[in-house]
């Protein structure tokens, strides 16, 4: 019914309730031979590394952002080009050029 996933790791059901203590064990399993899988196979490791380069980019960005967003000038062309691009008046892609470059100018 359920196809093999990239992980694979081919998906179980199983009933269980912590309030009535019934089958916490049987899950716990489950987890620990998901984990047994992904880890022998290499998609644990895999799949970690994209991560870490998502969570990298992720980082980069906010910061880069947080950066720009402290200054004031920056917000206020930022708030310019959003005006500008409401009435049409700018591509959104060329005010990012733009932008960026008025940045980079005043950054660096």
């Amino acid at each position: 019914l359920l196809n093999v996933s990239a992980s694979g790791w081919a998906p179980k059901v199983s009933t269980s309730s912590a309030l009535e203590n019934r089958g916490v064990a049987d899950v716990w399993t489950l987890i620990e031979t998901y984990l047994e899988t992904v880890k022998a196979n290499g998609y644990f490791e895999a799949t970690r590394k994209e991560q870490n380069q998502l969570w990298f980019h992720e980082s980069f960005n906010n910061q880069l952002r947080r950066r720009f967003m402290q200054s004031k000038k920056m917000s206020a062309r930022l708030e310019q080009f959003e005006g500008q691009i409401a009435t049409q008046q700018i591509l959104p892609s060329g005010a990012a050029q733009q932008i960026i470059e008025e940045f980079y100018r005043t950054s660096l």
